[in-house]
């Protein structure tokens, strides 16, 4: 999160320093994610859009010069489906995957990415150095902001009320790319909350069972435990990764490294977090 949109105008997260110590971590990976919880958009069209906001408590917002800062750190996927993607307003999401898209980061977690198998659980394919990867996300928090009147795309996706249909969703993938390294991102659980409940740990096996290689899981806005089952990765909750939270358990840096081999399938070998990194 880069910064926050109030009645009194845009504030900044924090210096970028802080960031910038994590940057180089992110770009020494094969493949980067992050969860992009902040809508892309100049201040004039924040400002703009206030007004149709007021359900929003907290927005988090930033000029489209900060996704410099995710080429810097060679980030190859954003996360969009979150409940601040649209909080640059109706048109925010639209915004945000133009920017994105103009420096080639992909964007996952939105209708009409460039792999569309289901028409409500979309998918983004984009190669690496293994390989091929496969990104389909999904949010439980939803953004109470619409995108009516204006025909703009919106992450809102309630795959909890039809998981069956996201994890079948994900079998499908599974079974079209074999080889891709197939990653689900799910913005999920309670705030602050410890340690992930227990449907959630159901929902992250069934995932991995439809196909999955990673779960990764994020919205709690702290780190919870990580978890090799069946050879794959599962993050219940990454934390946060840059973030102007308070809480001395939402400070430890969000940032997972994982370590994958192919032996005819990808395998997880290590799932590690790197707390040592910025404070």
């Amino acid at each position: 999160m880069f910064g926050r949109w109030s009645d009194a105008g845009w504030q900044e997260n924090r210096e970028p320093e802080g960031f910038f110590e994590i940057r180089e971590r992110l770009a020494q990976a094969d493949l980067s994610l992050i969860n992009l919880e902040t809508a892309l958009c100049e201040h004039e069209q924040a400002a703009e859009s206030a007004p149709l906001l007021t359900s929003q408590r907290h927005r988090f917002t930033a000029p489209p010069a900060y996704a410099d800062w995710l080429v810097a750190a060679g980030v190859d996927v954003a996360i969009v489906a979150n409940n601040h993607a649209m909080d640059c307003g109706p048109q925010s999401l639209a915004w945000t995957i133009e920017h994105l898209s103009q420096r080639n980061i992909g964007a996952a977690g939105a209708p009409g990415t460039p792999v569309e198998r289901d028409a409500r659980f979309g998918a983004t394919l984009l190669a690496f150095a293994g390989g091929r990867a496969l990104v389909t996300a999904a949010t439980v928090h939803a953004s109470p902001i619409q995108t009516r009147p204006f025909s703009g795309p919106t992450t809102i996706r309630h795959w909890e009320r039809d998981l069956a249909s996201f994890v079948a969703h994900v079998g499908v993938l599974r079974a079209t790319y074999a080889d891709a390294l197939l990653i689900v991102s799910l913005h999920w659980g309670r705030e602050l909350a410890q340690h992930p409940a227990p449907h959630q740990r159901a929902a992250a096996r069934r995932f991995v069972d439809a196909g999955a290689d990673i779960v990764y899981g994020h919205g709690t806005h702290v780190v919870q435990e990580l978890e090799i089952y069946d050879q794959k990765a599962i993050v219940y909750s990454a934390g946060n990764l840059f973030f102007d939270m308070r809480q001395p358990e939402t400070r430890a840096p969000g940032l997972i490294e994982l370590d994958l081999v192919w032996d005819g399938r990808w395998q997880a070998s290590s799932i590690v977090t790197l707390n040592s990194l910025a404070q």
